[in-house]
Formats: C-alpha cells, sequence, structure tokens
C-alpha cells in the first residue's frame, strides 16, 4: 500500500481505496478529469500463499517476506512460467535482518548463528550454556505460514541441517511473539530487525 500511495503523490494522482473480502482494491485517478489511471487488488495473505497465486495465475506480483523456495521454482517451470530465479523476476523492495530477541533482564546479550541455530532445534536448552543463569531456555517463533517463520527455518536452521525443536512456542504475528518474551525472562525469540521493538 505504501508503494502504491507514493507513487500516486508523486504523480499527483488521487487514491480510492476499498476493503472487500480481504482483498483491498486502490483506484488511482487523474486529480483535473477524475479519469481511472490504474487500478491495483491486493489480497492480504501469507508468503506460502503469495507464492501459490503467483504460480496459478492469480496474481501478477507476489510480495514475500522470504525467497522463493526450489519446489516453488519447480511448481513455476512447470505451470509455463519459465525460470522464476533468473535475473529480473524478482526485486528486492526493502532489506530487513533476523535477529535474536530476548526479555531485557535476559544477561545473555550475544550468541554466534552456530549456538542460535542449536538452541532453536533444542540442542542447547539452557542458558548456562551460553554464560547465563541456570534456567531452561524457552523458544518462540513465528508460525510456519508466516514468511519471517519460513526465514528462520530455512536460513537459520536449514543450513546447519536441523529442524525447529517441538516445544517451540509458534506465534501468528510480530506483536505476539514480543508479548509473550516480555512476560518470559528465559525466552528467546526470532524476529524481523524492523519489528524488534515492539
Amino acid at each position: 500500500p505504501a508503494l502504491i500511495e507514493g507513487f500516486a503523490r508523486r504523480n499527483g494522482l488521487v487514491v480510492a481505496q476499498e476493503l472487500v473480502d480481504g482483498t483491498l482494491t486502490y483506484r488511482l485517478s487523474d486529480r483535473t478529469s477524475g479519469r481511472l489511471k490504474g487500478r491495483f487488488r491486493l489480497h492480504l495473505s501469507n508468503t506460502d500463499e503469495g507464492f501459490a497465486d503467483l504460480l496459478a495465475d492469480e496474481a501478477d506480483v507476489a510480495l514475500a517476506l522470504r525467497e522463493i523456495r526450489k519446489s516453488e521454482l519447480a511448481h513455476g517451470e512447470a505451470a509455463g512460467l519459465g525460470d522464476m530465479s533468473a535475473r529480473g523476476r524478482a526485486r528486492v523492495l526493502a532489506l530487513d535482518a533476523l535477529v535474536a530477541v530476548v526479555a531485557p533482564e535476559n544477561p545473555v546479550r550475544r550468541i554466534s548463528i552456530t549456538d542460535l541455530a542449536r538452541v532453536f532445534a533444542g540442542e542447547i536448552d539452557n542458558w548456562q550454556t551460553l554464560g547465563g543463569p541456570d534456567a531452561p531456555i524457552s523458544l518462540h517463533i513465528r508460525d510456519e505460514r508466516s514468511g519471517l517463520g519460513q526465514t528462520a527455518r530455512d536460513r537459520l536452521l536449514g543450513p546447519a541441517q536441523l529442524t525447529l525443536a517441538p516445544g517451540a512456542i509458534l506465534h501468528e504475528s510480530d506483536a505476539a511473539l514480543a508479548a509473550a518474551l516480555a512476560r518470559d525472562p528465559f525466552g528467546i525469540g526470532l524476529a524481523s530487525y524492523a519489528a524488534r521493538g515492539e
């Protein structure tokens, strides 16, 4: 939405928006004549659904919080969409980082990527191993439908050939994850850098 609104402002267009059944429609019109210059329909979903809609030719563009996966590339090729990883097929609109977050009172302030992966796999399950108090580590992560949760699995656990510990607490939003960590002095979570202050 911000990209569309910014484009409209920069080009002197009037923006009208409407939300119906989970689809947000933007209409951009000429300020003087009122003539429609563009229409954008945004279906608010998650990264998996965005790529699925793209592959099913139900979307022209998918915005994602992660890179396209090999299985999605194969489906795209089979659907006649060509190599979706080819140059010019994807554009990075913004960059964000995946960061480990803990409660403010937690004394552990640094952790290596290797140890972080081992923590989320359940191989390290006590803060004492990381120089903290003798207390069990509770894990908080975005659910499997979120692009952020998928990125954590793909980029942190995948390269180490690890899987998420079965006891990890899954959250549907960054706000829910942050609220849980605020109540859990021995919790650790993975969040986007942009959302770390929530």
